[in-house]
């Protein structure tokens, strides 16, 4: 995708909290080459701390060396210290107006590029959250379930001992009588499933 290359469908992917491409945000992008257009002219600038400057972009630079997942948001978070690093260094140039407007604007698109993230991943916990309520409350009535934890033994087997839920971890489970829980994201490989076991049916 172009730089502000952004639809509404695209920022609904940030639903989810470890998106794989573009994980900075719809319009990270975009401002990452503002940011370096303005650091370029600022550096040359008198009033702005260059060494400082120079040192925390190196930093930042040698610290993603460590991973070959550099692209991926999860793995190097400190990448959104770039187009801050811009932004500051836009402000601190002095007479040159064009310069901190410049400032102004790039730091109000980091603004709205989180805003926008955040605004649709918050709207899907809360969505998740009522969700995972409802599961449980309905689950506490069935007797005995049986849980195929896939990758998340551990936390969601606490969230059933919490729900007062019981159950059997299983392996596998299979069948049209077989449903997803609120663990990931629909679709997502590893999800937790569950099912009413044989003999809570014959109870109720």
């Amino acid at each position: 995708m172009w730089p502000f290359d952004v639809r509404w469908k695209d920022i609904d992917y940030f639903r989810y909290h470890d998106l794989r491409i573009g994980g900075f945000g719809p319009f990270f992008s975009g401002a990452l080459i503002i940011g370096l257009a303005l650091l370029i002219i600022a550096f040359f600038r008198r009033g702005i701390p260059r060494g400082i400057i120079l040192l925390s972009i190196v930093t930042i630079i040698a610290s993603l060396a460590i991973s070959r997942h550099t692209w991926w948001a999860r793995f190097a978070p400190q990448v959104w210290w770039l187009p801050i690093i811009a932004v500051i260094a836009g402000l601190a140039v002095r007479k040159r107006r064009i310069l901190w407007w410049a400032s102004a604007v790039l730091a109000a698109i980091l603004l709205i590029n989180a805003m926008l993230a955040a605004g649709v991943h918050f709207k899907w916990e809360i969505f998740a959250t009522r969700k995972t309520y409802e599961q449980m409350a309905f689950l506490k009535d069935k007797g005995e379930v049986e849980v195929a934890f896939g990758y998340f033994r551990e936390p969601f087997s606490e969230r059933l001992k919490k729900g007062g839920v019981k159950f059997r971890e299983v392996r596998g489970l299979r069948g049209d009588d077989v449903f997803e829980l609120m663990s990931v994201m629909p679709e997502y490989p590893g999800s937790v499933r569950a099912r009413i076991s044989a003999e809570s049916q014959a109870d109720n």
